[in-house]
């Protein structure tokens, strides 16, 4: 993966390097027929996402994850640590989110060989929100927001509402209500949800089910 360099402000009393945030893989058991990045929402990536990581990765999509949280060194935070949650969340700039999303597709694109025109985007919670403002700077396969109804713009505000970056994307988009990946929300809803998320990416991906279980992704950073 690339790594986009230069000299930030510094937040904490000292120069800060942007360097793009190391990426979680998610490996499908063959050779991807198509690639997925997912971005995370203020929790980090947490147990449900690896989960859909992994169900994304079954269907023979090679699945990434950047997490954004590595500039202040965060883990991933509960349901209770939600103030940590959300400044661990707006520390990265919209430059450096860029920077991000660029080497996850330029890691899917140039060291794994993924075709362009097969890769998507999904985010969740605010990372939904993200997921529509990337939508809107590459042209992808497709996007899907899933929670991304949560203005993200309380972090970013230059950049405008889920509503006006949804008019600017440039490929077939899906929003879904919100979800919460602590896995507080009912399961039903969540699997509904989900589910029709997994059929929107089915209908523009090259769909590799069967030759990649599920069970058998690994999801490990990657720099």
């Amino acid at each position: 993966m690339s790594h986009h360099h230069a000299h930030g402000s510094a937040n904490r009393g000292r120069v800060v390097l942007q360097t793009a945030a190391p990426l979680f893989v998610c490996e499908p058991a063959g050779e991807p027929v198509a690639g997925v990045i997912v971005l995370h929402d203020v929790w980090g990536i947490t147990p449900p996402v690896e989960s859909r990581m992994r169900a994304l990765s079954g269907r023979g999509w090679l699945t990434v994850a950047p997490y954004l949280f590595y500039r202040s060194g965060g883990p991933d935070f509960t349901a209770q640590d939600r103030a940590r949650a959300e400044a661990a969340m707006s520390e990265p700039s919209t430059e450096d989110l860029a920077a991000d999303f660029d080497a996850a597709l330029d890691y899917l694109v140039e060291k794994r060989g993924v075709l362009a025109e097969t890769i998507a985007v999904v985010g969740f919670g605010t990372g939904g929100y993200l997921a529509a403002w990337a939508a809107g700077r590459h042209r992808l396969a497709a996007g899907v927001s899933i929670g991304g109804a949560i203005s993200g713009n309380r972090f970013w505000p230059s950049t405008g509402t889920l509503p006006d970056l949804v008019s600017t994307t440039l490929g077939p988009w899906m929003s879904a209500p919100e979800t919460d990946s602590t896995g507080a929300e009912p399961r039903e809803a969540a699997a509904a949800q989900w589910g029709a998320a997994i059929g929107f990416l089915k209908d523009r991906l090259p769909d590799g089910e069967g030759t990649a279980a599920s069970a058998n992704g690994s999801v490990s950073p990657r720099s």
